[in-house]
């Protein structure tokens, strides 16, 4: 994960599938403080603008099999 100011950027395994970009979007669209994300599938990140519980993203990540 890196961080600037209220950008974050969070890495995924590269090449997820389309199910699993969407499960990601879904979960981002609901944590608090998320004002705008990007999944990037092909690089193995996730962008995420806004004032955002960066533990809550972490272990949303987690959760979703991800680290």
């Amino acid at each position: 994960m890196s961080t600037t100011a209220d950008h974050h950027v969070f890495a995924l395994p590269k090449g997820l599938c389309r199910k699993c970009v969407r499960a990601f979007s879904r979960r981002l669209r609901d944590l608090p403080g998320v004002v705008w994300f990007h999944v990037d599938a092909a690089a193995g990140q996730v962008l995420i603008s806004g004032d955002v519980d960066l533990a809550a993203a972490e272990g949303m990540v987690r959760e979703l099999g991800c680290s």
